[in-house]
């Protein structure tokens, strides 16, 4: 596991006598997975010898119990997870194409808010670590309260989550305005996780589900006659922070004065 570098050699064995213990793993064995092979690797027999001396050369049956012979891929694999490594959007596109996927259903609601156009999912370059955000068809940038990190994007549910509350907070952010409006209780709701299912969720009542994210229009029906000219500009909303969820705080709103 040291290479070339024999004093920094960590796989170690202990000697029980007839046999040996051995703790650590051989970077590179060529042949490894082929019959007959043994394989050669030095071991560190005197844990409190100098770390020059205390190596010794051991003869390992691949068959034997304990041993497992990993292909470099899964080898790395194995090594990377030992690290804490993570994979971000360019090593993982797979995770892109879920928050993609997540932006699509998302959009479905953004007329609700008078917000025309395709969307986009942007790789937040100046950020570390490096995310993702929006940027709306005419260039506004949605990012507040920090990216969508690529671990959030291995679940479609949270991917979708975490990109309605990313939307709706940049949206409060940038236009003071609350967006969606429950016309029932006429709070302002926010995105959350319910049973496996992103949701905008209204905390009127004791709390209920307005819509499923992305069918935000269907659900208001008739009540977006209400819900315009609650965010129109004939209208003055009180917005009153109150806790967090997620990563990010989200605001509950309520329309305290009307005119």
């Amino acid at each position: 596991d040291s290479g070339s570098d024999a004093a920094a050699l960590r796989t170690s064995a202990e000697d029980r006598g007839d046999h040996f213990v051995v703790n650590g793993q051989k970077m590179w064995c060529t042949g490894a997975g082929l019959p007959d092979t043994t394989i050669a690797t030095y071991v560190r027999t005197g844990p409190r010898e100098p770390k020059h001396e205390g190596i010794s050369l051991l003869l390992i049956d691949p068959q034997a119990d304990g041993v497992e012979v990993r292909r470099t891929p899964t080898l790395a694999r194995h090594i990377l997870e030992d690290v804490g490594f993570d994979p971000g959007f360019d090593l993982a596109p797979e995770r892109l194409e879920t928050l993609r996927a997540a932006l699509r259903i998302v959009a479905r609601d953004l007329p609700t808010r008078g917000i025309k156009g395709e969307p986009e999912i942007e790789i937040l370059e100046d950020w570390f670590p490096v995310g993702a955000g929006v940027r709306l068809a005419n260039g506004e940038r949605l990012n507040w309260g920090g990216p969508i990190l690529p671990n959030l994007c291995d679940d479609p549910t949270m991917a979708l989550t975490s990109l309605a509350i990313l939307i709706q907070e940049s949206l409060l952010e940038w236009t003071r305005q609350v967006w969606p409006v429950c016309p029932q209780h006429g709070l302002g709701v926010h995105g959350s996780r319910q049973e496996r299912e992103a949701v905008w969720w209204c905390a009127g009542d004791g709390g209920h589900i307005l819509a499923p994210v992305g069918e935000l229009a269907r659900s208001l029906g008739g009540g977006m006659q209400f819900v315009n000219q609650l965010l129109g500009d004939q209208t003055r909303s009180a917005v009153r922070h109150a806790g967090h969820h997620g990563r990010r705080g989200l605001a509950q709103v309520r329309a305290d004065e009307q005119r």
